[in-house]
This record gives C-alpha cells, structure tokens and sequence, in this order.
C-alpha cells in the first residue's frame, strides 16, 4: 500500500510465514552463536571481545594506535621492577585526534589489579564488555532484518 500497489491476502501470508521461519532461524543461530562462544578459552574469548571493541571504535573514527601500558607506582613483588597496567587499545580519533585507552572484557571478566590501581588513582580507562548474549543477539538481528530487507525487495 505504501508503494501504490494492492496488497492481496497471499503476499500477506508469504510474509507472514517467511517472517515466522526466518523469526526461528534467527532465534536458533542466535543461540548456537550464544553456546558456541561460552564454550570458547578464555583467551578466545578476549580476542574476540578484543576484535569486538576495535570494530566499534573503528566505525566511530578511531584508529587503534596499539596497547596503553601504564606504570601504577609499585613495583613488582618478586622482580622488584616498575609494576604496569595493560591495557588493550589504545585509540585516536581520525576526526577529533583525541585519544582515549579502552579495555576489552568478554562476558564477567574483570580488571588486574594493576588495572583497578591506575583507575583507581584516576587514569581515564573506557570499559568496553562483550558478552555471548549480546553476540548471539545481533547474530539473530542480523539474519531476522536481513530476511526483512530481501522480503521488502521481493515485494517490489
């Protein structure tokens, strides 16, 4: 009807079926994508919560300028050298050339404790967190709205 063309009760139930089955498909891949990446290493996992953030980030204009290593102020107990905390990206934006530090978590990971001290003590750190649930989520958006987008082309 928006187009200017009459709608009949069969392109109606074609959609309807295409999008309950294509609905279930989402639902199911959403779900193996889920279980799959739970069952993953945890190095796995930060590599691609890793992946995951720098996705993010590029799509806003930053450019990952490598790793942000920060001294906290101790030093290690056994080497007595400068203790650091790692963090995974360190990013500038191609816009506005600001740089900001994120740090990757997949799922409830959490910070070392040479992360916490830094934060703790100021330093400006973004905690970017990818979970399987989030994953499976857009799997199961990404197949359900691109069957919608083929349905609406079909329809032309």
């Amino acid at each position: 009807m928006v187009q200017g063309k009459s709608t009949t009760v069969s392109d109606i139930a074609v959609d309807a079926v295409a999008g309950a089955a294509l609905g279930v498909a989402g639902k199911a891949i959403g779900n193996a994508v889920k279980n799959s990446t739970n069952s993953l290493s945890n190095q796995a996992k930060g590599k691609l919560g890793e992946s995951v953030t720098k996705i993010k980030y590029n799509v806003r204009g930053y450019i990952r300028q490598g790793t942000d290593d920060v001294l906290t102020g101790d030093k290690t107990p056994k080497t007595n050298v400068n203790a650091k905390a790692k963090f995974d990206h360190k990013f500038k934006n191609i816009f506005t050339k600001k740089q900001i530090t994120v740090e990757s978590k997949f799922n409830k990971s959490g910070l070392t404790n040479n992360q916490r001290t830094v934060i703790d003590n100021g330093y400006k750190v973004k905690i970017d967190r990818t979970t399987s649930v989030g994953l499976g989520e857009a799997a199961r958006g990404a197949i359900v709205g691109s069957a919608g987008g083929a349905s609406a082309q079909t329809n032309r």
